[in-house]
């Protein structure tokens, strides 16, 4: 307890001390602005805290002297930057967000926690909401032929003939033979109902406890006999799918609790699949599909384009970070290399500016210009982490 009090009471003497001479107006005083965002002293405080609290151990276990900034600037600097950067990058992932119209409804949040730690929730949820963005605008954008959908349900016609189902879930705890017995007798109560003609909905609104409910039961995704969504790949608990597989007609229910690792399901049969005419919207929506990784990629591109054209002003001396001095460049000319005086010589060729040039070589917009460009879907730093 003593030694995490000390380490507390240092982190907020480095965070006190780290930008002295800044303005103590609002929030710690403006530090910097990113397109004219204002950056306050206090989130960059608060992620300076964080990283630190985060190395603290690992860096004690090898022996470094985390006490002392003087004996370690070059660690304390990499953090200092590294708080100063991610500053600037949840600055712009706002106001790339902004152009998507996401939105943060924690304003409340903002007088009841520390300014930083507000920063931080606010720019991690429109992160998350820009993420989704990108990725439903890729797939509105996404086209797939007739061919293709084809080609994808003859592949393996098994994988997609499917039956779509509600169910009324009853849970209980396995470990308890009453609890059981109780979820077991009432899902037989249920369906002694159904049989009397009450509606599968109506019950599965006031009795099942699955999200499902809210809709009468109903599972959006076709399930097929191996027990994965057609449209997801989601698997199915075995149980529930066998229960399903066992109904004869559309509107056919269980007759008896289906149990699954959840409890016990009364399942209804809403529909059968078993045609490419049947399923081929079906393909056609699965094979539009976008991936995580792709939608990563393309807000990642986004976020460096926009980096690349931020006005990022810093209006505070780092404490430790020291700018990298530039490499000079290496001249390797050889001036006592051998010459050729009867070599062929083309005496042209260093005044055709476009000699050997290929117009159509690649280009990467992104290579290593920016050294300071960042992964907005890097893993963020989760503040309840280290505690």
């Amino acid at each position: 307890m003593k030694k995490l009090l000390i380490v507390l009471l240092v982190v907020l003497m480095l965070t006190t001390v780290l930008l002295a001479g800044c303005s103590s107006n609002n929030n710690g005083g403006v530090i910097g602005t990113v397109n004219g965002q204002e950056i306050y002293k206090d989130t960059l405080d608060y992620y300076f805290g964080f990283y630190y609290e985060q190395y603290y151990s690992y860096f004690v276990n090898m022996g470094m002297d985390m006490l002392n900034p003087d004996n370690n600037k070059e660690l304390f600097g990499q953090i200092e930057y590294s708080a100063w950067q991610l500053a600037v990058n949840c600055a712009i992932i706002e106001q790339i967000a902004a152009d998507y119209d996401c939105t943060f409804n924690g304003d409340k949040l903002q007088d009841s926690m520390v300014y930083g730690y507000y920063d931080f929730l606010k720019a991690n949820d429109l992160n998350n909401q820009l993420f989704e963005a990108v990725k439903a605008e890729l797939l509105a954008t996404k086209v797939v032929s007739d061919e293709e959908v084809k080609a994808a349900y003859d592949a393996d016609p098994a994988a997609w003939n499917s039956r779509l189902t509600s169910h009324i879930l009853i849970t209980c705890d396995f470990t308890d033979p009453a609890s059981v017995d109780a979820a077991r007798t009432q899902a037989q109560e249920l369906i002694d109902q159904l049989n009397e003609g009450a509606d599968f909905a109506d019950l599965a609104l006031e009795y099942s406890e699955d999200g499902s409910s809210t809709n009468g039961g109903k599972i959006d995704s076709y399930i097929n006999a191996a027990g994965n969504a057609i449209d997801s790949g989601s698997p199915y608990d075995a149980g529930y799918v066998a229960g399903a597989y066992a109904l004869g007609a559309v509107g056919d229910f269980s007759q008896a609790p289906v149990q699954s690792q959840y409890g016990f399901h009364i399942i209804k049969l809403d529909g059968v699949a078993t045609s490419y005419e049947d399923l081929k919207d079906i393909v056609a929506t699965s094979l539009k599909s976008v991936s995580d990784e792709e939608a990563s990629a393309a807000l990642t591109e986004i976020f460096n384009t926009a980096y690349a054209s931020a006005d990022i002003v810093q209006k505070f001396d780092f404490k430790y970070y020291v700018e990298p001095e530039a490499e000079a460049p290496v001249d390797d000319t050889d001036p006592n290399a051998d010459v050729d005086p009867n070599a062929d010589v083309d005496p042209n060729a260093a005044d055709d500016p476009n000699a050997d040039v290929d117009p159509n070589a690649d280009v990467d917009p992104n290579a290593a210009d920016d050294p300071e460009a960042a992964d907005p879907n890097a893993d963020t730093p989760d503040p309840d982490a280290a505690q």
